[in-house]
Order: structure tokens, then sequence, then C-alpha cells
């Protein structure tokens, strides 16, 4: 089993953010990117946020998982993305 990196989290969210139309960026100009999604990391693991107002509020999608689980968890989400543009067209 692949060991699950920073890294792939990072192009699993950028990924998830392109596909849904959210800002790439959490912060620009001083402002949050209301939308973005964005990993955080904490005392009790690793959780999937995303931007709620210009001062930088987030919502958590996911919290105190594993790399492994919210790999899975952004997987899925993208999945759902990709579901959701297919039944449109």
């Amino acid at each position: 089993m692949q060991r699950i990196e920073m890294r792939h989290l990072e192009s699993a969210v950028k990924t998830l953010n392109e596909l849904a139309g959210r800002p790439v960026v959490a912060w620009a100009d001083g402002k949050g990117q209301i939308g973005n999604f964005h990993i955080y990391r904490d005392q009790c693991g690793y959780a999937l946020h995303s931007i709620c107002n210009e001062g930088g509020g987030v919502h958590s999608h996911a919290s105190g998982r594993t790399k492994r689980e919210l790999n899975d968890i952004i997987r899925g989400m993208i999945a759902g993305v990709l579901i959701g543009k297919s039944m449109k067209g």
C-alpha cells in the first residue's frame, strides 16, 4: 500500500478546488477566498476545511483524520463532483 504524503493531499485538494470551480488559493490580497478547500493539521490529525468568509473563518468537513482517511474523503468528493458534472451534460 502506498504511503500517503502531504503532496498527495495537496494535489487532491487542488484537483477538488479546480473541478468544483472554487478558488485554488486560500488567501489573496489579504482576504480569505470564500469556498477554497484546504488541508489543516492540528494535534488531533488532519482536516479538510473550506473558507466561509473573507476574514478566514472555516467550515470543517472532516477533522481528526489520518492522511490516508482524509485522502479517501477528498477522492470521494472528487468522484461526487465528477458524477454531478456527467449528469448535467
